[in-house]
């Protein structure tokens, strides 16, 4: 059973809608940071909604600034979403729970810490209000913070591996399709750990049932000074290939 818990301040307006919710989890690279290729621009779509700040509202790209705006891998995945997956009088729902600069080494996706808290609050608060609802997937990117701390792999592999099982326990959902990615490769170069960071990620893949792992091959950053994160035109294909994975993963039901 789905806790109750505060009201989403603009429910009402959506009393009758379905959502297939999609959780995204993880820092910057999911959150959205691409820069670039304006024309690539996700543009907003009456079928595409994100939970954000209590509200309900149309998806959009991250505003970074008064005048600018970053690619976010999750719109793209949304849109591939709706084109072959979202039935008739059914909306898709954005869950945004990533925040740049966290992981598990700085205890905020540990599943007593309160990113992770709020993700499972946001995901039951939506289910429980709307219950024609169902959730999709969950879009998981994260890691480099704990690469560039260091944090042991093994360490890694077992609370990233909790965090699946007590996630998809919380929202009572046991085969909830969980898509992870891996880092920009010329920013791996850069730090060597993070190679040990994406085999423990993608060992708990493997060994999990409906999860996947999407490569970021040919992928690039932004730019030399923000080569950490992917570009507009990057993130445009990770969707991509998220979604390709997530196609998969239903297939094999």
């Amino acid at each position: 059973m789905f806790k109750r818990f505060s009201l989403i301040s603009n429910a009402e307006k959506f009393k009758d809608t379905a959502f297939d919710v999609i959780v995204c989890m993880g820092q910057s690279n999911c959150a959205g940071y691409g820069k670039g290729n304006k024309e690539l621009s996700f543009l907003p779509d009456n079928a595409i909604f994100a939970y954000k700040n209590g509200k309900i509202v149309l998806a959009e790209e991250r505003r970074s600034s008064l005048f600018d705006y970053r690619g976010v891998f999750a719109l793209y995945f949304a849109q591939l979403y709706k084109n072959k997956c979202l039935e008739e009088n059914r909306k898709i729902l954005i869950l945004p729970a990533a925040v740049g600069g966290t992981g598990f080494s700085n205890s905020r996706w540990g599943v007593n810490d309160d990113l992770y808290l709020n993700a499972v609050r946001m995901t039951c608060e939506i289910m429980q209000k709307f219950p024609d609802s169902k959730l999709a997937c969950v879009l998981w990117h994260q890691g480099e913070t704990d690469a560039e701390n260091g944090m042991d792999a093994i360490e890694y592999k077992e609370k990233l591996s909790l965090l699946i099982n007590d996630f998809r326990k919380r929202v009572n959902c046991k085969d909830l399709p969980f898509i992870a990615g891996d880092y920009v490769q010329e920013w791996k170069k850069l730090c060597p750990h993070s190679y040990k960071i994406s085999e423990a990620t993608q060992e708990v893949v493997k060994s999990t049932i409906s999860c996947a792992y999407v490569s970021s091959e040919n992928l690039e950053g932004n730019c030399a000074e923000d080569i950490i994160h992917f570009s507009r035109k990057s993130l445009k294909e990770l969707g991509k290939r998220y979604f390709e994975k997530y196609l998969q993963l239903i297939a094999d039901k």
